[in-house]
Parts: structure tokens; sequence; C-alpha cells
């Protein structure tokens, strides 16, 4: 792989990299990303984005209408989800394509040399709406045991920073210290409750 502005092997990791030089699967993902962006007419913003399942299933949406219900993101993740089967709804990595209406993708001629700082890149970012659902629709957090699991980095995200580099990055990155569910008896409900088929729920 071709040297990359700073390499992912420490905590608060990221690199960017120009597109042609990511790993055939992330490239893909992220030229999908981008012609879903060029697909969205959204007066508020325009977005992009594919999400790729472990097993390699791959759905690029926009966001189609306006609002808080639309996003890019949760329409690819939701898409992705109704796409596999239930073995394999582990998000691998997830690319975002976006930008205000009037501006351009790649707006910034000038591209990052290795003395960037994080966050001095420009560019749009998964929001925080965004960033909490892929980690509770993935829980790629979770270790076998139901506990968080610190060693587990999330899913790969890619968003097209303003000069047209590539950041890539993870969720544990961007969403440091998610809330995790919690396995809750329901058996004090189940009195009133007929047929009920599982003794326990998420919160």
């Amino acid at each position: 792989m071709p040297q990359a502005v700073r390499n992912l092997d420490t905590p608060g990791q990221w690199q960017l990299f120009e597109l042609a030089d990511l790993p055939e699967e992330e490239r893909v993902a992220v030229e999908d990303a981008i012609a879903a962006y060029h697909r969205s007419t959204n007066p508020e913003f325009r977005a992009g984005a594919c999400a790729v399942a472990e097993d390699g299933t791959r759905v690029a949406r926009h966001n189609e209408f306006e609002g808080q219900e639309g996003h890019a993101e949760m329409l690819a993740l939701t898409s992705l989800y109704r796409a596999v089967s239930p073995t394999e709804k582990k998000l691998k990595l997830l690319a975002l394509a976006a930008s205000a209406p009037d501006e351009e993708l790649a707006r910034i001629p000038q591209k990052y040399g290795k003395r960037v700082k994080f966050d001095d890149i420009e560019g749009e970012s998964i929001c925080g709406r965004c960033r909490k659902f892929i980690s509770d629709y993935t829980g790629n957090f979770i270790g076998d045991d139901g506990k968080n699991n610190p060693n587990d980095r999330g899913p790969i995200i890619l968003m097209v920073a303003a000069t047209g580099q590539i950041l890539r990055t993870d969720l544990r990155t961007l969403y440091p210290k998610p809330h995790l569910p919690r396995q809750i008896s329901l058996e004090p409900l189940e009195q009133n409750i007929t047929g009920s088929p599982d003794r326990y729920g998420a919160k």
C-alpha cells in the first residue's frame, strides 16, 4: 500500500489517501458514494454513502429528502441490512461523500501534506446522529461476552475531504465512548404478555 499521510498505528487513528491509492474494496466504496452524491438533489445538503458488509455486499444511497430522517449513511446502512442475511449484518466499512448544495465536493486545490492535523482537515464528516446510528446498529464494539471490547476499532470510515483526498479512519476514533446496549430482564412484564418470545431486550 502506498505511504499515507499518517499511519493507522496509534489511538486517534486516521490516514489520508489519494482515491487511487486506497485498497480496491475501499476505493470502489468511495466511488459508489461519490456517484450517489451526484444523484442527490437535496436543497439543504448533498450526500452519498456506501455501506459494505463483512461478506462484501455493498449498497450506496443518497439523501433522498430533507430533514433528519433522510441521511445518506442511515439509508445506506438500513438498505444493506435488508440485502444481507442476519449473520452478515456486521458493517465492514462506510464511505461518505458530501457537501453543501452550492459547493463542489473537491473544492480546495492544494493537497494536505504530512504535517496536517486531524481537526484541520476540511470536508464534511459523519454527523453525531449517524455515528450513534452506526454504532447502535452494527454492535461492533461488543465482544462475545456482551461487554465493550476496547480493542475493537469498529468499521472503517472513509470520508471525501475538501481536497479530494480520502480521510480514512474508524468508528472508534469518530465515536470514542459510545452508548452500548445492555441486556435487561423483561420477566416482570411477561405476566402481561402472552407468548412473549424473549426474556430479555436491549436498551
